[in-house]
């Protein structure tokens, strides 16, 4: 069974076993506003990213954005197989 591993970039680490699904759930739902990219680990390499965007604006071309307004919002997650 693979292990992901939810990188927050701000000292906390998370890993999960289950599927890559289920870790970008768990992302998502911890995600805070410490204004720095979340990445998902799969055997020593990034797999997932979901990129902080500074400021509000371009919002509208991200189906489903975490946002912190005013402050900026995380980007939809990109696969990067």
């Amino acid at each position: 069974m693979k292990k992901y591993y939810i990188d927050f970039n701000s000292g906390t680490n998370v890993e999960i076993t289950k599927s890559l699904d289920s870790a970008m759930d768990i992302a998502d739902a911890g995600a805070g506003m410490s204004r720095e990219h979340i990445n998902i680990i799969c055997q020593g390499r990034i797999v997932a990213v979901r990129k902080w965007h500074e400021g509000m604006e371009n919002l509208e071309h991200n189906k489903r954005p975490i946002t912190f307004p005013p402050y900026g919002y995380y980007k939809d997650w990109k696969i990067k197989y």
